[in-house]
């Protein structure tokens, strides 16, 4: 190469520099005007509770209005659905509640199988309000819901309901799943 390659006149040592400069400052610019963007443009999102009681964002519209499960007057019904499949007739789910003092086998609390591998429990308001917490068994402390592991999972809560999708008086139906039961093991 020859000495005509390296032009490193001050003009172009400027030109070199102000590309770099812009080259760097790119980023910066465009991190802060999607920043800008995301807070002038909030999401229409809400959290939503999924089966096994972690948060996922869900769609809402402005017009839903959710408000806690346990303050609707109604009650609610709660469908489970029973993916391990040991669930049966003599061994039927129950809930075990902060509502029952963690009774596994209260018989106010067992579901109703369906014709599928989904189970019934119309839950009327006996919640004054409260916080409702619960676990999922098939009639002993032994055979309570469980994480594909084993290990059992924290106990679940009610999630929010979209009350603008109900009629007066109706009870929403929530659907939760049960995946394995601490007994499958053994």
């Amino acid at each position: 190469m020859n000495a005509a390659h390296f032009n490193t006149s001050p003009a172009s040592r400027r030109k070199k520099l102000i590309l770099l400069t812009l080259f760097l400052a790119l980023p910066f610019f465009l991190v802060s005007g999607m920043l800008w963007y995301a807070f002038e443009n909030p999401p229409t999102t809400r959290p939503v509770i999924n089966p096994r009681g972690l948060a996922e964002p869900a769609d809402v519209q402005d017009s839903a209005q959710f408000v806690p499960a346990e303050s609707l007057p109604q009650g609610v019904i709660l469908i489970v659905e029973d993916r391990s499949g040991k669930a049966s007739d003599d061994s039927p789910i129950y809930l075990a509640s902060t509502m029952n003092a963690w009774n596994p086998a209260d018989p106010a609390m067992r579901f109703t199988r369906g014709a599928d591998t989904r189970w019934t429990l119309a839950l009327p308001r006996p919640f004054d309000g409260k916080a409702v917490q619960f676990r999922f068994t098939r009639g002993t402390r032994e055979s309570e819901e469980a994480n594909d592991d084993g290990s059992l999972p924290p106990p679940r809560s009610l999630p929010s309901v979209d009350i603008s999708k109900l009629k007066p008086g109706e009870p929403p139906r929530i659907e939760l799943v049960v995946h394995a039961w601490a007994d499958a093991k053994k």
